[in-house]
């Protein structure tokens, strides 16, 4: 073989590994796909004066106007020297809202829940969907903070939805007297 044969040879492998790799790198969705987008926040229940020794609800609430939310995975991290998971209510303390799906809870780590769910249905599109209840007992005062990572979430076709990486919210536990008056029995 000649060795501009050679040459053009060697040049052709190359453009074709090449053309392999850059097609294996692409994203899986065409030119001018619209990725959908979502909102996730934290939210206080009921009463958003948390009272030590008192069981109190925090929500997870979802808003994605685009899509229909049908697969997560959250990482929920909590201050377990303030906050303890009512485990008698849900799964370990974890139960799908009015508008939400749970399809397993893992409380193994302290200060830590696994939640994930999945739903042939899924929840949404809409505002305000109330996706997760978290039942948790107020078992010292100060400041406690709740950490969510948002590890998937997918629409019903398995589809990305755009949402924010993590949120964080920090609950304020005091004792009935701390509280101002609002006309309110705090129990």
């Amino acid at each position: 073989m000649k060795k501009s044969h050679i040459g053009l040879m060697t040049l052709i492998v190359i453009a074709f590994i090449t053309s392999c790799f850059l097609l294996s790198c692409q994203s899986p969705f065409q030119p001018g796909t619209i990725i959908p987008e979502a909102e996730i926040s934290v939210g206080y229940y009921n009463d958003p004066y948390i009272v030590q020794d008192k069981q109190f609800r925090i929500c997870i609430l979802v808003d994605t106007p685009d899509a229909t939310l049908g697969e997560y995975e959250l990482s929920i991290a909590y201050d377990n020297s303030k906050l303890e998971l009512v485990t008698s209510k849900g799964q370990s303390g974890v139960e799908a809202g009015s508008g939400g799906f749970v399809s397993s809870v893992d409380s193994a780590t302290a200060g830590h829940l696994k939640v994930k769910g999945t739903s042939a249905t899924g929840a949404g599109p809409g505002p305000g969907i109330e996706m997760i209840i978290i039942d948790l007992n107020a078992i010292a005062t100060g400041g406690a903070d709740i950490n969510i990572v948002i590890d998937k979430f997918n629409s019903i076709t398995g589809q990305p939805i755009e949402v924010q990486d993590s949120i964080s919210k920090t609950f304020v536990i005091g004792t009935s007297v701390t509280f101002p008056v609002t006309g309110r029995v705090v129990e």
